[in-house]
């Protein structure tokens, strides 16, 4: 395609050796040669060449002719005679790719360059790995794409915002901003761990963790459920998970069933609402010990006898079987009036093989007890002691006496025992007579 429009233009004047004159114009690689011949009539014969390079021929957009200088062989140039290449693009890079280096982009008009992100990176606003761009008829590449970092668990949209796990179901893992989600975006197979459960506490679903079961639940507050198989709403599992609030005395079964019977020895409180220890509502939340004289305090402390003897009054003989007391335990409950006739210890009996120590003591008791009256081992030939060691013979030789043949089965010896409990005298005529050693 040539061009009409002459910016650049030169002119030489030149005579020919038959005398004429040619006058060469040129302009933009139009070249006009203008020869004027003298005749020999005196007239002037004026002759016009008019001949075009490629410098006149113009291309399609983006590509630029390669041969100006050659001269056409038709009025205004074509493609017969001239050469159009492709331009070049301003070259450029993409980083995080393999054109992440200098000029790595460069081609010509119409040439499309591949362009392949790296490992963990995807061309931004789509989820492919590769894309291309192409050299445009301005000089510039058209649609360069960008790299992107993929995104992870702990930070799914480049602001670093974490994966949003479904709580009560899963939770984030542990380490989310290390684990590489695909250029289509992060899922819950690749941020979240199934939530634990109250029969296995460290795992992450079935087959994992150590089977280790909740044990925190708050004594005295809260149990352990019966169906420990329940999915934790977090990790680690708490309380809100695995425990039951615990019963109390006027709610015992969760609808509203108050404790009604405690059973002999206790008698129900006055005020139920009272959290039980445990799961289960037992008689020694909802009810009271009752009190008697031999137990005045649930821990088997009896009535002291000192409070009656202080009350100028006797603690009453059957205080160990008297009924529970009306509350605490009081001097009416547990002790009596005297009669005015006042016991000693001489009226109480021991158990066999023991007599009163002290038979001169006041009871404070009715009829005395063994709380007033202290027993001892009555000694005999056969035990002096209470321990079994029987009487010595020897002491019996030492006193010119042989110990007595009954000696195991003589009578309490009076006190401790002695040669006059215990031995006999060797007869006049040296016989023994009943007696041995």
């Amino acid at each position: 395609m040539c061009s009409s429009d002459l910016t650049t233009s030169t002119s030489t004047t030149e005579t020919n050796t038959d005398g004429s004159t040619t006058v060469t114009l040129s302009a933009d690689g139009t070249t006009t040669a203008v020869t004027t011949t003298t005749n020999t009539d005196g007239t002037s014969t004026v002759s016009t060449t008019t001949t075009n390079t490629c410098l006149t021929f113009s291309c399609v957009a983006g590509y630029s002719v390669a041969n100006p200088d050659t001269v056409c062989t038709t009025v205004g140039c074509d493609a017969n005679d001239c050469t159009c290449t492709a331009n070049s693009c301003t070259a450029t890079l993409v980083q995080n790719s393999d054109k992440a280096f200098t000029n790595a982009v460069a081609g010509t008009t119409g040439e499309s360059i591949a362009i392949t992100c790296d490992t963990n990176y995807h061309i931004d606003g789509t989820t492919d790995l590769s894309a291309s761009a192409t050299c445009g008829t301005d000089g510039a590449f058209a649609n360069v794409p960008q790299c992107v970092a993929d995104p992870t668990c702990g930070d799914t949209d480049g602001s670093g915002t974490d994966f949003a796990c479904q709580i009560g179901n899963n939770y984030l893992m542990d380490t989310p901003d290390s684990i590489q989600c695909g250029a289509d975006g992060c899922t819950v197979a690749e941020c979240c761990w199934v939530d634990p459960t109250c029969d296995n506490i460290e795992g992450h679903g079935a087959g994992t963790g150590s089977g280790i079961s909740f044990s925190s639940c708050i004594s005295g507050v809260n149990h352990l459920k019966d169906d420990l198989s329940v999915t934790c709403a977090t990790k680690p599992c708490a309380t809100s998970d695995c425990c039951d609030a615990n019963p109390s005395c006027d709610n015992i079964d969760g609808s509203g069933t108050a404790m009604g019977v405690c059973g002999s020895g206790y008698t129900i409180k006055s005020d139920l609402a009272l959290t039980c220890a445990t799961g289960t509502c037992e008689v020694t939340d909802c009810c009271d010990v009752d009190r008697t004289c031999a137990d005045t305090d649930g821990s088997g402390l009896a009535f002291s006898s000192d409070l009656c003897v202080a009350a100028s009054v006797l603690r009453r003989s059957d205080w160990a079987s008297a009924p529970a007391c009306a509350g605490a335990c009081e001097t009416v409950d547990c002790c009596v009036t005297s009669s005015g006739a006042v016991d000693t210890c001489s009226i109480f009996s021991c158990d066999a093989g023991y007599s009163v120590a002290n038979p001169d003591t006041v009871c404070t008791t009715v009829g005395c007890d063994a709380n007033d009256c202290t027993c001892t081992h009555n000694p005999t030939c056969a035990d002096t002691d209470g321990s079994g060691m029987a009487y010595s013979s020897g002491l019996c030789v030492a006193a010119g006496m042989l110990r007595r043949s009954d000696w195991a089965t003589a009578p309490a010896c009076a006190g401790s025992c002695e040669t006059s409990d215990c031995c006999v005298e060797v007869d006049a005529v040296g016989e023994i007579g009943r007696a041995h050693v």
